[in-house]
């Protein structure tokens, strides 16, 4: 068997829910700058300092990436927090856990609307063209994964599992 390492690198588009973060991390440092220069003149150095870090670590978090990585039939999915933290999210044998994988696409509706216990968004977006999803088996019943692999990622994909990878 000939070793196979493919790597791709998304990085997620920001949604409502990161500009939400983001509004309430200025209006934070915001808040502690005023209550710092008005009621702890003393202390208003080191809460402003305090309040502008923390601010900062909290903003670069808001930006993430998602690192797909293929290794002899196992499929990993990492997310990078402000291109400095990583954190390992799933590790998929594709051999024993994929039961289909398909793009997001009328043609696989029936596959698409299947009941899961979890999905799971792996992707920059969810209205970003060239979209797949991967139905597992997961450890609480069968789980959603939607994720935006490249040509070279999904032709890997194939040779290790050809019956079940769908529209390539």
């Amino acid at each position: 068997m000939d070793d196979v390492f493919v790597e791709r690198l998304i990085t997620k588009k920001p949604d409502a829910k990161e500009f939400l973060i983001k509004a309430g991390i200025i209006v934070g440092v915001a808040a502690v700058f005023i209550v710092a220069l008005r009621f702890f003149r003393m202390f208003a150095p080191i809460l402003i300092l305090g309040a502008a870090f923390g601010g900062w670590v909290l903003w670069t978090r808001t930006n993430i990436e998602y690192e797909y990585s293929l290794s002899n039939g196992e499929l990993t999915f990492d997310v990078i927090y402000g291109q400095q933290k990583r954190k390992k999210l799933k590790e998929i044998n594709l051999r024993e856990k994929v039961e289909v994988l398909a793009p997001v696409s009328n043609d696989f509706i029936d596959d698409l609307n299947r009941n899961v216990s979890q999905n799971i968004d792996y992707s920059s977006s969810p209205s970003t063209p060239g979209r797949y999803f991967m139905i597992i088996n997961g450890e609480k019943g069968p789980e959603r994964i939607f994720f935006e692999p490249d040509e070279k990622m999904l032709k890997s994909i194939r040779k290790v599992i050809p019956s079940k990878v769908k529209g390539i």
